[in-house]
């Protein structure tokens, strides 16, 4: 490798990289071997802390694509098309219905290679889409677009019954949700934190549990549970320097 190489690696180092302890140049394989190494004290299998191994998973699966996009471009771009194409429909249906949006881009690509083609790296990470009337249309549908990197959801006010918010299990990624005015009841809550080990904020307010409801619910260690109103959030999209709660303290 040259030192230009060496050097362009460097200053375009992504931060998930050093999640997983990683110094450049690396290879695939270098990566994998890290994640084994860390994955065998974050798992809580093994009494990690179940955030914490999301983390370390989603820093393995981004730091392969960042492998791959550096290996191969033309490779990495057929890999995002079809993501980049599920992730616009739901953009399009939420900005229609009046909801807001909130994106990620990766800022290592768009220096790297242009903005023109950055845009397929971009990561749908937070959708706020409050009262609605057909919330179990919106939801099934956002569950067939299968998004990999959603990381926080509002649907607070909104009439879904608890079948289809049962859907919203499907997130793996989820850290903070906001289900405040649903019709929600304890034991759909309970099946959804159950799967949902990153979640770390959750607003229950206004729900069916009721105050008995909540003394049987039992949240992750790591989840915040409130009853707070949910604040003024204005429709559109926006690009957003990714955190895990973005307006939650």
């Amino acid at each position: 490798m040259s030192g230009t190489e060496n050097q362009e690696l460097e200053v375009d180092h992504p931060s998930y990289m050093t999640v997983l302890g990683l110094l450049p140049p690396y290879e695939l394989e270098d990566i994998k071997v890290a994640y084994r190494d860390k994955a065998k004290l974050a798992h809580p299998d093994h009494g990690g802390d179940p955030a914490e191994f999301m983390r370390l998973k989603e820093a393995y699966d981004q730091a392969v694509e960042y492998y791959e996009y550096r290996g191969s471009r033309r490779a990495w771009i057929a890999a995002q098309v079809e993501q980049y194409i599920r992730q616009e429909e739901v953009i399009t249906e939420v900005l229609r219905r009046g909801g807001r949006v909130e994106i990620e881009r990766l800022e290592w690509i768009e220096k790297s290679w242009g903005e023109g083609f950055s845009y397929l790296a971009d990561r749908l990470r937070h959708i706020y889409l409050r009262n609605m009337t057909d919330g179990d249309t919106f939801i099934k549908f956002l569950s067939d677009q299968k998004l990999a990197y959603l990381a926080g959801l509002d649907i607070s006010g909104s009439k879904a019954s608890n079948q289809s918010l049962l859907l919203i299990a499907d997130f793996e990624v989820l850290r903070w949700l906001d289900v405040s005015g649903t019709g929600i009841k304890r034991r759909t809550l309970q099946t959804i934190v159950n799967k949902l080990q990153s979640l770390e904020w959750l607003n229950v307010r206004n729900t069916r549990m009721g105050w008995i409801g909540r003394l049987l619910f039992r949240p992750p260690s790591t989840c915040k549970v409130v009853t707070e109103v949910s604040p003024i959030i204005e429709p559109g999209s926006q690009t957003i320097e990714f955190q895990d709660l973005p307006w939650h303290e």
